[in-house]
């Protein structure tokens, strides 16, 4: 069973391995402010179009598109 304290420990380390990621394209010295959304959105996609040992060498993307078609399934179904 997953506890809060467990759930935070795991956020906390996903949030690291998020930063980690965006440090690939910028220092810790980059002022981050200064980053454009589009410049943003666009290494936001490079990280979500990568794939990932943990998720079966799929990207996060392809999980995420796969997870919400179930609900979208799920939903319409409903108002049948």
């Amino acid at each position: 069973m997953l506890t809060l304290l467990g759930a935070k420990r795991i956020i906390g380390r996903s949030n690291e391995n998020g930063n980690g990621l965006l440090r690939e394209f910028y220092s810790k010295q980059t002022d981050l402010a200064k980053v454009t959304q589009q410049e943003l959105r666009q290494k936001l996609e490079i990280i979500n179009n990568r794939q990932r040992k943990c998720l079966n060498w799929n990207t996060p993307l392809q999980v995420f598109l796969c997870e919400v078609s179930h609900f979208s399934l799920q939903f319409s179904s409903n108002f049948k």
